[in-house]
């Protein structure tokens, strides 16, 4: 599965990529949402996981990939952020996010946000 990183720090980038990619993601990473927004309606992903350090710019980015999706498939887009508000997360479910995530965070609980997001299958499925 193709997944497309976000996130303008660098070792962070480093850090969640290798969580995503110990998943059996296949990780893009690029630093600036706005620059690289064409990138990721040319690549397709199925995933675009979007560090939320700026709510506005994380809520244009998510509007943005959403309607560039219209005829295909909309990518899942699940956010995080270091301490974010309740008025932070909402937006960002609102702005069409699947889900957001509290950092720091694990690989167990990345890969249950996966699941539970359809992106990966339950472990205990036959």
């Amino acid at each position: 599965m193709q997944c497309l990183l976000i996130d303008k720090n660098s070792s962070d980038r480093l850090h969640i990529a290798g969580l995503l990619q110990s998943l059996g993601l296949v990780c893009d990473q690029v630093e600036n949402p706005s620059d690289d927004l064409e990138r990721a309606q040319f690549a397709k992903p199925q995933l675009v996981f979007l560090k939320a350090s700026s709510i506005p710019d994380a809520q244009d980015v998510l509007h943005q990939l959403l309607l560039s999706n219209r005829t295909g498939v909309a990518p899942k887009v699940i956010c995080y952020a270091e301490a974010p508000g309740i008025d932070d997360m909402d937006a960002c479910i609102l702005a069409g996010a699947t889900d957001v995530l509290v950092q720091p965070f694990d690989q167990a609980l990345l890969r249950f946000k996966l699941v539970q997001a359809g992106l990966l299958p339950t472990p205990y499925s036959t």
